[in-house]
């Protein structure tokens, strides 16, 4: 975790806005903040008074980890599925129904 005192701190819907341009839901933005999503990576953030706040700095290392880590991961690929051997198996259970 990144010393707070060297970054600005904003409200964590301010600081993710002005890194990506767009507001998410603050759901979005507190499961960021609490929870480790698939890659493990949390966005730092602190409550200050009762609010949440990161920095857009955190924002932009959050992205980063999660981009880099989704190109480097080993992407899960369904079994091939031959259409005519299931369609050929549909018929027969079909055919044995006597339908």
């Amino acid at each position: 975790m990144h010393n707070m005192q060297s970054e600005k701190l904003l409200p964590l819907l301010d600081a993710i806005e002005q890194e990506t341009g767009h507001r998410t839901h603050p759901s979005t933005a507190m499961r960021w903040s609490l929870k480790p999503n698939r890659h493990g990576n949390v966005l730092e953030s602190w409550m200050i008074g009762g609010r949440r706040m990161t920095s857009v700095e955190a924002v932009r290392r959050y992205i980063e980890a999660n981009t880099q880590q989704s190109l480097h991961r080993e992407s899960p690929r369904p079994a091939p599925i031959n259409l005519s051997t299931a369609h050929n198996n549909a018929m027969q259970a079909l055919s044995q129904e006597g339908l």
